[in-house]
C-alpha cells in the first residue's frame, strides 16, 4: 500500500526509488505485532525524509516546510494515534 501512495504522490521519475523509500515510510508508524512508538520510528521517517530529498522529490528549498510542516504533521499524528492507543486500553 505504501509503493501505491507514494507512486501516487510522487512524479513517475521517482518511481524507481519507491521500493526502498517506502520501506522507511512503512517503519516510520510501526507495525501490528509492536503497539509502541519511539525514537526509531522518528529516525525512519527522517530517513524517508532524506531519500526524498537523495532522489530529488525534495529540494533544499523545501527544507525549512519539510521541518517545520512535513515534520511536524507526522509528530502530531503520531502523538495522536499513541493517546488514542492508549485511552483504548485503559477502558
Amino acid at each position: 500500500k505504501a509503493e501505491e501512495v507514494l507512486k501516487e504522490a510522487l512524479p513517475e521519475k521517482f518511481h524507481p526509488a519507491v521500493p526502498e523509500v517506502s520501506v522507511y515510510l512503512v517503519e516510520s508508524v510501526g507495525n501490528s505485532t509492536r503497539i509502541d512508538y519511539g525514537t526509531g520510528h522518528e529516525l525512519s521517517f527522517i530517513m524517508f525524509l532524506t531519500c526524498l530529498f537523495k532522489i530529488g522529490a525534495l529540494t533544499k528549498e523545501d527544507s525549512i516546510a519539510t521541518v517545520n510542516k512535513i515534520f511536524q504533521r507526522y509528530l502530531s499524528l503520531c502523538r495522536t494515534t499513541t493517546n488514542d492507543i492508549q485511552d483504548g486500553t485503559r477502558r
